[in-house]
């Protein structure tokens, strides 16, 4: 009946729900701690503005010399948990990790942990976890 045609349709919608999983996370805290664990950096020097798009900036000053470092973020369009990176500092961007190509950065949530991968060729270069407390308060 109806309600077996409203579960199907629910189904076929579910690939496209994007972050409802991802719960207690924001996509701000996980692009955080993508650009984090990508670049090897700590999660307490980040800091992440919503822009208008629904794109994530995070912003960092390196602590060896103070430099500025920007870069948007996104869930890649076609590929929930994985991120996509634009460094803003560099004339003439890409988005870093749409092409299956470049290394990749690759997010999970378990038991309220958020678990971050980076893979170049096929092969694991970083795992970091994340808890709900490692992330300032959000403003």
């Amino acid at each position: 009946g109806m309600r077996k045609i409203l579960g199907l349709l629910l189904l076929s919608l579910a690939p496209q729900v994007s972050h409802a999983d991802t719960a207690p996370f924001t996509l701000s805290q996980i692009c955080l701690a993508g650009v984090a664990t990508f670049y090897g950096r700590s999660i307490d020097i980040m800091k992440a503005q919503v822009l208008p798009e629904g794109e994530i900036r995070v912003t960092y000053n390196r602590p060896e010399d103070g430099r500025p470092f920007s870069f948007k973020c996104r869930n890649h369009p076609k590929s929930n948990y994985r991120l996509n990176l634009l460094d803003e500092s560099l004339n003439g961007a890409r988005w870093y990790g749409e092409d299956m190509a470049d290394k990749q950065t690759f997010y999970t949530v378990k038991d309220n942990i958020l678990i971050i991968r980076t893979v170049g060729n096929g092969v694991q270069l970083a795992e970091d976890f994340y808890r709900p407390s490692n992330f300032p308060p959000s403003k």
